[in-house]
C-alpha cells in the first residue's frame, strides 16, 4: 500500500514550470502546445538528435508562414460569410415583419372604410348628421392607413431589392 502511494504533485509543478518558461505575450493555445510537444519530445531524447532534421521538415518550416496566412484568409473568408448570411436574415426578417404591418394596416383600412360606409348609410336613414361627422372622420383614418401602407410597400420593395443584392 505504501508503494502505491504519490510522491506529490512535483511532475504537475514541473510542468507549469516548463510552461512559464516558454510562455510569451499574445501566445494561443495552438503555439503553447505545440511549443510543449517540441520541448518534451527534445527533453525526453536527452537534446535534439541531428539525424531527425530532414529536407522534408526543412522545407515545412519554411513554408509555415504561408500555411499560416492560408489559415487566416479561410477564418478571415468564413467570418465574413457567416457576418454576410447574418445581415440576409436580418434583413428577411424585417420584410416579413413589414408585410405583417401591411396586412394589419390593410385589413384596418377594410374595417374603417366598411364602419365608416354603414355609419353614412345610417346617417342617411335617420337624417342625423352627427353620424355623417364619424363616418367622415372614418374616412379620414382610412385614408392616413391607406399613406402608410404606401410607405409600407416602398419600404418592402426597397428590402426585397437588398436582398437581391446581397
Amino acid at each position: 500500500m505504501l508503494l502505491i502511494l504519490s510522491h506529490g504533485q512535483s511532475c504537475v509543478e514541473r510542468g507549469f514550470s516548463d510552461n512559464k518558461d516558454i510562455l510569451s505575450n499574445n501566445m494561443q493555445d495552438e503555439t503553447l502546445i505545440s511549443y510543449r510537444i517540441s520541448y518534451d519530445g527534445i527533453k525526453n531524447q536527452d537534446g535534439p538528435i541531428e539525424d531527425s532534421v530532414t529536407k522534408e521538415l526543412l522545407v515545412s518550416c519554411r513554408h509555415a508562414h504561408a500555411r499560416y496566412q492560408s489559415c487566416l484568409n479561410q477564418k478571415k473568408k468564413t467570418e465574413e460569410a457567416s457576418q454576410k448570411e447574418k445581415r440576409k436574415k436580418e434583413v428577411q426578417e424585417e420584410l416579413q415583419s413589414s408585410r405583417k404591418k401591411k396586412e394589419r394596416l390593410e385589413k384596418m383600412v377594410q374595417e374603417l372604410t366598411k364602419e365608416a360606409d354603414e355609419l353614412a348609410t345610417e346617417a342617411e336613414t335617420k337624417h342625423k348628421m352627427d353620424l355623417l361627422v364619424k363616418s367622415n372622420a372614418l374616412r379620414s383614418k382610412s385614408r392616413e392607413k391607406r399613406k402608410e401602407i404606401e410607405h409600407e410597400e416602398k419600404n418592402i420593395d426597397g428590402l426585397q431589392k437588398k436582398l437581391k443584392l446581397m
